[in-house]
Order: C-alpha cells, then structure tokens, then sequence
C-alpha cells in the first residue's frame, strides 16, 4: 500500500473541494448567517454572534487556504479605494516598483515576474456595482496580489508606526472577524 500516493490523493481531494464550494471572497452576507455556522446550544458562541451582529451587518467571507488574511486585507483595502484615485494611483506605483524591489531583495527574477501584470484597470469604472463585480473578478484571480502582499510582508523590519504621518496612511479603517486560523471582512453596513 502506498500511503504518501494515498495521502497525496486525499490532500489533492480536499483541496478540490475547497475550491469547488468557497469561493476566494464572498459577496455581503448578512452577519446573522453566522448563526447558523454554531451549535445553537452553544451558548458562548451565540451570545458572541448576537453582540457582533449588533454592529456589524454585514461579511464577506473568504476561502479558508492559508491565504485568507492577504486575500481579505487586499479585498478590503482596494475596495475601501475604489474612489480614491490618489490611493489607487500609489498601490499602481507599488506594484510597477515591486518586482524590482524583490529581484533587489534576493528573489530570483523568474519567480517574480507577474508582480507587474497586476491590474486595477478594471476597477476605474463609474457606479459601486460594477466597482464591486469588477473587485469580485479581480479576487478570483488574486495569487499574483497575494504573492505579492506575501513577498513584501517577508521583507519587512521592525517600523515605528507611531508616529502621526502614518495614520492617515492606514485610513479608512478594515474590520476583520479572526476565527482561529481564518479572517473574514466585516461591514457596519
């Protein structure tokens, strides 16, 4: 019997499945439907989703694998930017500079070299719904954003976010539901 065949094959099923039936990012659900996700007798739970849901109507959930923060972190803050040209415009420059910055930082040039194919052209349209369809779209094809959120991350030291001129670098704010192991995006409406 050859287990690491078999293991590999379960693994390969499992993966499939996630993949079949989550998708990368939800479209808004209401926050009420995490109800459902817990055993009502468990009371703990409950009365935590009933305080939750008093402040936040909505979430957006994400797939659950092992990317789920940087997915919902650039979910969240391209959608948070969607009418911030000026925003737009900088993670446009951070994206044309980044390959670059990791060819510099050690990484081998083939490994990096979508980092620049990444587009938010799409998301330079008119009304919030085609802003989200557009967003949406972009998320399911979100392993290059990922990467690259994955890549800069490692390459980060200690930085001093103290100080008053980084506040407004971090505004508006993203609300993330931490569930041990997996982040989802929260909405107050």
């Amino acid at each position: 019997v050859d287990l690491d065949g078999q293991t590999q094959v379960q693994q390969e099923r499992i993966e499939r499945e996630i993949i079949d039936n989550q998708p990368l990012v939800s479209e808004k659900l209401s926050t009420d439907k995490l109800r459902n996700e817990y055993d009502v007798e468990d009371s703990v739970y409950q009365s935590k989703i009933r305080e939750l849901t008093k402040k936040y109507k909505y979430i957006r959930k994400t797939r659950g694998d092992g990317n789920c923060f940087y997915r919902a972190f650039g979910f969240g803050y391209l959608e948070q930017n969607l009418k911030n040209e000026l925003e737009l415009d900088r993670f446009r420059r951070l994206v044309a500079d980044l390959k670059d910055k990791l060819v510099q930082l050690g990484y081998q040039e083939f490994t990096v070299e979508d980092v620049r194919d990444v587009d938010v052209e799409p998301m330079a349209r008119e009304s919030d719904n085609i802003h989200i369809i557009a967003l949406t779209k972009a998320a399911q094809v979100s392993l290059r954003v990922i990467y690259m959120d994955r890549s800069e991350t490692s390459q980060l030291t200690t930085h001093d976010f103290s100080h008053n001129d980084n506040e407004q670098a971090f505004q508006p704010m993203i609300t993330f539901l931490y569930r041990p192991g997996h982040y989802d995006l929260l909405y107050e409406n």
